[in-house]
């Protein structure tokens, strides 16, 4: 494959964070993470590797970095945030709790 030719970028990285292949995101010359996390929305992201078949064309460095962005988008609407409020006892606890070496 050239420079600059289509390439599975959305199928690899649905196919990364999901285990599904994904043939209807088609091929792309770049790729749009937020077109990638739209598609996936709701879904339980997980680790898996990516067939040959959708890697062609694709550095393992940009893939792994694209990744890592588009798991970072996909979690972020995932965990609550913390109320504005004091911590209780037990999270006070778990605050103060540091390795013995720590501060040495």
């Amino acid at each position: 494959m050239a420079a600059g030719e289509p390439r599975a970028w959305h199928q690899a990285l649905a196919y990364a964070v999901s285990g599904e292949r994904r043939p209807e995101l088609g091929v792309q010359e770049v790729p749009d993470l937020d077109v990638v996390a739209a598609a996936l929305a709701g879904r339980t992201v997980g680790a898996h590797a990516v067939p040959p078949d959708l890697r062609e064309g694709i550095g393992a460095a940009q893939l792994a970095a694209l990744v890592t962005a588009l798991r970072a988008r996909l979690d972020a609407g995932a965990h609550p945030v913390l109320a504005d409020r004091a911590p209780d006892a037990d999270e006070r606890r778990l605050l103060a709790d540091v390795p013995p070496h720590h501060g040495t």
